[in-house]
């Protein structure tokens, strides 16, 4: 019982790193994102095209994946 007490503490502590691991990846996801927008934002803007449906710089992660499929 002791052990199988010890495997699901493991397994926990694993899921709580991979939770950890994919969060963080997202974040670095998202301000990569971001910074594309604004990068491209401001090259349109220098061109004299008015920017439309590009996310904000508050928007969420989601509103800028959406943005870019």
């Amino acid at each position: 019982m002791e052990a199988l007490r010890q495997e699901v503490s493991k397994a926990e502590v694993n899921t709580e790193k991979e939770a950890q691991r994919f969060a963080w990846e997202m974040v670095k996801g998202t301000e990569s994102a971001k910074t594309a927008c604004r990068t491209l934002r401001l090259a349109l803007s220098d061109m004299g095209v008015r920017v439309r449906g590009v996310p904000g710089e508050d928007a969420s992660a989601f509103d800028f994946s959406e943005w870019t499929q």
